[in-house]
């Protein structure tokens, strides 16, 4: 579901190389730097974006200025007027001045709907208003969000629905349900999924294997390993064919996954947006605009026409080269655990320069700490097989072994993470 709000004069979030995260406009044109905002940075809802620096979360508005500090553990986005944060693992909620005007005090908290929040204390569950008096007391044993009027509680694995006076308007029957979206809600019976309306009803049969919200009047439905598109009568308008994943609804157009790639459809089920090779990931279109992924450590802001209105880097990528570039310099002192030593490459020969050594596990800065885990993993390596001779240790016993894949060996010699040996 796109959690993302239209907004008046809408901002959307780019990123630079070595400069970070800043806003254009929907021209593409650069309004908020990106060497201004000097940390992590969320998309904009309801005119304030997240922002993270040191470790502590604060809101910017559309100018780029800092107008929530910088204080807090953790954040949510600002929701009908409200954002929860956390504070030393409890969670509250502040307003647009950034005031708290409910105690960081919960255990969890959940976004407002319809006006209330649901908020938690052990296993004690309320739902409170926005000055946060308590409106009503979970009696079932577990809430979640109003939608439309009615929120979905479960007991004893089976899920209902009640009203905000808090009475079980549709009883506990359904194996599992959704909020409701469009005067409809899905839910499961028999492990197949159809939908009822607010009364309760089942108006669409369950014959699905899975099924998602109303949007825009359609609604996503799995069969057979293939996504497809119902309207509020049950008629599959798009046949379930040759979607591994779907989206739902959003300004006409939805978004498709098929082997891996990504694409649009319109309510026709015609591609509209499909370029030759798809996009390597895709988000909903809001305000007209949606982010893309292109490949080879780029991405995009893309209309309707799929032109592209920005391009910019893409972050996860330069993650990974400076992961890379951490290991690299790191690569001094290599653990082999055939021969329970420590044994030194210099870097530039390291991929090549084994010895006929077949089993390098780690890297180590220090030659000491390498010979301790060296001496570790033989030994408990050794006590784990059949066989004495580590020569005769194959994959699938270290594997079996050390079951999160915290050991590694294999031709490649690629040098892998031992969190056995508190690296």
């Amino acid at each position: 579901m796109n959690n993302h709000k239209i907004e008046d004069a809408p901002l959307f979030r780019i990123y630079r190389k070595k400069k970070g995260y800043g806003y254009v406009d929907k021209t593409g044109k650069e309004v908020i730097p990106c060497n201004r905002i000097n940390g992590f940075a969320d998309w904009f809802s309801e005119g304030f974006a997240k922002v993270l620096r040191v470790d502590k979360y604060g809101f910017i508005d559309k100018t780029g200025n800092v107008v929530i500090p910088c204080t807090f553990d953790d954040a949510d986005d600002f929701n009908e007027g409200l954002a929860k944060v956390c504070l030393d693992d409890k969670w509250g909620f502040i307003d647009r001045s950034g005031k708290q005007v409910i105690p960081c005090k919960y255990d969890a908290a959940y976004e407002y709907k319809d006006g209330l929040a649901l908020v938690k204390i052990g296993d004690k569950e309320w739902y409170v208003d926005k000055t946060g008096e308590v409106v009503l007391t979970v009696k079932h044993d577990h809430g979640f969000n109003f939608s439309e009027g009615l929120a979905r509680v479960t007991q004893g694995g089976k899920s209902g629905y009640i009203n905000t006076k808090g009475e079980e308007v549709i009883p506990c029957i359904f194996e599992g349900g959704n909020g409701f979206h469009e005067g409809l809600a899905a839910i499961q019976t028999d492990g197949k999924w159809g939908f009822i309306d607010a009364a309760g009803k089942i108006v669409i049969p369950c014959k699905y294997d899975d099924a998602g919200n109303f949007s825009e009047g359609l609604a996503k439905v799995l069969r057979d390993h293939n996504y497809g598109y119902i309207d509020k009568t049950g008629v599959e308008v798009i046949p379930c064919l040759n979607r591994r994943y779907a989206g739902d609804f959003y300004e006409g157009l939805a978004m498709n996954e098929n082997h891996g790639m990504y694409f649009y459809i319109d309510k026709t089920g015609e591609w509209v947006l499909a370029p030759d090779d798809g996009y390597e990931d895709a988000s909903d279109f809001i305000d007209g605009l949606a982010e893309v992924g292109l490949g080879f450590g780029e991405r995009a802001w893309i209309d309707k026409t799929g032109k592209k209105v920005v391009v910019f880097d893409d972050p996860d990528c330069e993650d990974e080269e400076e992961e890379e570039e951490e290991e690299e310099d790191r690569r001094q002192i290599y653990l082999v655990v055939e021969t329970g030593q420590a044994v030194h490459y210099d870097d530039d020969d390291a991929e090549y320069n084994h010895n006929g050594i077949s089993r390098i596990i780690e890297a180590y800065d220090t030659k000491e700490a390498a010979q301790e885990a060296a001496r570790y993993a033989y030994f408990d390596l050794k006590e784990c097989s059949d066989d004495d001779d580590p020569e005769h240790w194959d994959d699938d016993e270290l594997t079996h072994y050390y079951d999160d894949d915290y050991v590694w060996g294999h031709e490649s010699y690629e040098v892998q993470s031992v969190d056995y040996f508190g690296k």
